[in-house]
């Protein structure tokens, strides 16, 4: 175990399967907004899941524990905004691997990063797909909508006072 000032630290992720994969709720509460929690998800899936977890993954194969630990914090801090709990406490259980030399947990930890990262990227899919089967109107849409609507009343009325002063 770690100390710092006579302090005994430890990190475990015994028990990571009981912190939320992602809490929704609690991003939008701390982001403040629906929409832009959905651009952070599809944004994290891009970015993070792909860019980062490659440059990531070659630092791990190059025992790069420079790189290790900033792709960790970098995780870290993206997951956070989410909700994602998992990622981020192992990320941190990554970065704290580093931070007090605990190579003999960094591999395992890495494995359990992954595996997280893997529940995450499937969450999110799984929201993206719910977002996009259901039916949204956009406020262009909804616009035009009003704008064809209000065109097809004044056509009607204009229509109704011409065949009236036809028939008188």
């Amino acid at each position: 175990n770690a100390e710092y000032m006579g302090i005994q630290l430890t990190m475990n992720l015994d028990n990571i399967e009981e912190l939320p994969i992602m809490d929704k709720a609690a991003a939008i509460e701390r982001l403040g907004d629906e929409s832009l929690f959905e651009t952070m998800m599809e944004g994290f899936e891009d970015m993070t899941m792909g860019k980062n977890l490659t440059t990531l993954q070659i630092a791990v194969d190059e025992l790069d524990y420079l790189s290790i630990r900033m792709q960790a914090h970098s995780l870290k801090g993206a997951s956070s905004y989410l909700g994602a709990e998992r990622v981020k406490k192992a990320a941190e259980k990554v970065q704290f691997d580093i931070d007090n030399q605990k190579a003999e947990d960094l591999f395992k930890d890495y494995s359990i990063l992954i595996q997280q990262c893997i529940v995450l990227k499937r969450k999110i899919r799984s929201e993206i797909c719910k977002k996009a089967s259901k039916p949204r109107v956009l406020s262009f849409q909804r616009d035009y909508l009003k704008k064809q609507s209000q065109i097809l009343m004044f056509l009607s009325h204009l229509f109704s006072s011409q065949t009236k002063g036809l028939q008188m």
